[in-house]
């Protein structure tokens, strides 16, 4: 099938997850791979180098984007119509350091305990190299110019007392 004939297939059913997607409140992840497979069957697409490409550099920005902006009023909305508490609330988040800095400073503001799951090389994995340390803000109970090592006291730490400044 010569590229322009896949490329149009491509974007009709694309176009049409997205149309489905938003009348029918659909994750359009589901339909979009629900069309491929008819995509596949029907009109015989096959993966080309082109559409690799652009799925493994799609891929990509949707990793970078995940983590790069969190909305704040959503956030803060659905948190005060839920009757969250400090004493009977804890958020557990993971993700790019940009996204848990954001639930951080979120958790820090409501006074709400905040675990945060790190991400980051750990060449050893027991300590040893100090390869992977995690700054925490000073006059913090842990604090005060620590830095343990993410492999062996995290990777899940509270990310109240990350200084996220200086976290490689």
């Amino acid at each position: 099938m010569p590229d322009l004939a896949t490329a149009t297939i491509l974007a009709a059913l694309i176009l049409a997850a997205s149309i489905v997607s938003v009348e029918f409140g659909i994750s359009v992840a589901v339909i979009e791979i629900g069309l491929g497979v008819v995509g596949a069957s029907l009109f015989g697409l096959r993966p080309t180098p082109w559409i690799d490409f652009i799925g493994s550099f799609a891929g990509i920005v949707l990793t970078f984007l995940a983590g790069a902006e969190v909305d704040r009023t959503l956030l803060r909305r659905e948190w005060e119509t839920g009757g969250h508490t400090p004493l009977t609330s804890e958020i557990f988040t993971c993700g790019p350091h940009g996204l848990l800095r954001e639930v951080a400073d979120f958790a820090r503001a409501q006074g709400v305990r905040c675990e945060a799951s790190l991400e980051g090389p750990m060449a050893c994995a027991v300590g040893a190299c100090r390869g992977c340390p995690v700054p925490l803000l000073p006059g913090s109970l842990s604090g005060n110019g620590r830095y343990p090592a993410m492999c062996v006291e995290g990777p899940v730490m509270d990310a109240r007392i990350v200084d996220w400044d200086r976290l490689p």
